[in-house]
């Protein structure tokens, strides 16, 4: 999941390559509030994270995915950001995550 200061948002999934069977893309928006708070925070790694540790559990989306209505929802790898945040803070350093956390 990749995302702008702005609160535009994308998600495709890890496990497929653009082409394959499987393989789709949700462009989606944060809901205001959500996207305030992580514009806030923005070009500090660690700063989003706790944005996202503290105000998301999941992100319902809708759309159409090959012309189909669909519902997803992308729950938040919890165990993931808290490594992530510890690792980031002990190092020092605000990096960009190397992979999704949702």
């Amino acid at each position: 999941m990749r995302g702008n200061k702005e609160g535009a948002w994308r998600f495709v999934p890890r496990e497929f390559q653009e082409g394959q069977q499987g393989w789709f893309e949700l462009e989606f928006s944060l809901p205001p509030l959500i996207a305030k708070l992580v514009k806030r925070k923005w070009g500090d790694s660690v700063g989003v994270a706790e944005v996202k540790q503290r105000h998301f559990s999941f992100i319902d989306l809708t759309g159409r995915i090959g012309g189909i209505r669909r519902s997803v929802r992308l729950q938040l790898d919890r165990q993931w950001i808290d490594d992530y945040i510890r690792e980031k803070a002990s190092s020092g350093r605000s990096l960009r995550p190397t992979r999704a956390s949702y």
